[in-house]
């Protein structure tokens, strides 16, 4: 994880054991992944699990609606700010 962490330039930051709450927006999107896509496949091998979760990581973002968006689809939400972002 570090080395894949350094290809892709990003920081790897530590929560305290056992408290999920300080990072508590990816836990429930990693639980949902988890409960519609992952345990819902026997993966053959790891390109096949990749190309599923990218397949559903695609639906997810694109699929309304989203009640902490407004009933957006993040897609939708995140094009309402576009401009705002430098």
């Amino acid at each position: 994880m570090t080395a894949k962490s350094k290809d892709y330039r990003l920081k790897q930051e530590f929560i305290t054991p056992s408290t999920p709450e300080q990072n508590g927006l990816i836990e429930r999107f990693f639980r949902t992944l988890k409960e519609e896509c992952v345990w819902q496949h026997n993966f053959a091998s790891f390109p096949d699990a990749r190309r599923e979760v990218l397949a559903w990581i695609d639906w997810y973002n694109t699929r309304p609606p989203h009640s902490a968006l407004g009933y957006l689809s993040p897609v939708e939400f995140r094009a309402q700010y576009v401009n705002e972002v430098a």
